[in-house]
């Protein structure tokens, strides 16, 4: 073999194309997690802010 048939082989061995079925797959599921942790922050976010309101409330009472 010469050493571009070598080098082209290592290259092939060790940097092969992506499969992209599992690129795919990893998409989908890195936009469910970012989706959920959306949701996450969102309810979180309401919930500060029914606690800032009730605190607020109690405040005024006093």
């Amino acid at each position: 073999m010469n050493a571009v048939r070598i080098y082209r082989r290592v290259l092939l061995q060790f940097f092969q194309p992506p499969d992209l079925e599992q690129m795919e797959m990893e998409l989908r599921l890195e936009k469910k997690c970012t989706e959920e942790l959306d949701d996450a922050l969102m309810r979180s976010i309401n919930g500060h802010g029914r606690m800032v309101e009730h605190y607020a409330d109690l405040q005024e009472e006093v």
